[in-house]
């Protein structure tokens, strides 16, 4: 099962003009993968990517991770996404031999936007495969994301030109 951010900072959208119906964004931000600090030390708590049990630090392992970004679509027919390891936390690291974490894949669908009202919109999910080793008491905790994006906006949504 892939793994979801427990939060996301803000993300910046950029919309670049293009002729025809077609429309393009960027859009970037970080996403969180732990809920807290520790008192005191200040070290992330409740990480959801993490290393696993005794002697886990020689072994690589992956997980999948799912983050829904972006502006609302009706339709995306091209998207260039990058994901990057913007943070990770080791506790204890004086008893793990072996530390390594990496971005494995980036791929991309489409799935429903939550959304109070009748209309429907979708947005970019991205699916990224992370591989990492370190022991149980490392972690991934925060994902960073840049995407291109080229598609249609729902009209409701669409910025209107104002003649000048």
């Amino acid at each position: 099962m892939a793994i979801s951010p427990t939060s996301f900072e803000n993300e910046q959208v950029l919309q670049i003009p293009l002729p025809g119906k077609d429309e393009c964004f960027v859009a970037s931000g970080y996403a969180n993968f732990f809920s807290g600090t520790a008192p005191g030390d200040g070290h992330p708590l409740n990480c959801k990517i993490t290393g696993g049990g005794s002697n886990s630090d020689e072994k690589w392992f992956g997980t999948e991770v799912h983050m829904t970004v972006g502006p609302k679509w009706v339709s995306v027919s091209q998207v260039a996404p990058l994901v990057s390891i913007a943070g990770i936390s080791f506790r204890d690291s004086d008893t793990t031999d072996h530390t390594g974490c990496k971005v494995s894949s980036c791929d991309w669908d489409m799935v429903e936007a939550a959304d109070n009202k009748s209309i429907k919109f979708k947005r970019i999910r991205l699916k990224v495969w992370i591989t990492m080793c370190g022991g149980q008491q490392s972690a991934v905790i925060k994902l960073s994301y840049y995407l291109t994006a080229i598609g249609r906006q729902p009209v409701i949504l669409q910025k209107i030109p104002i003649p000048l």
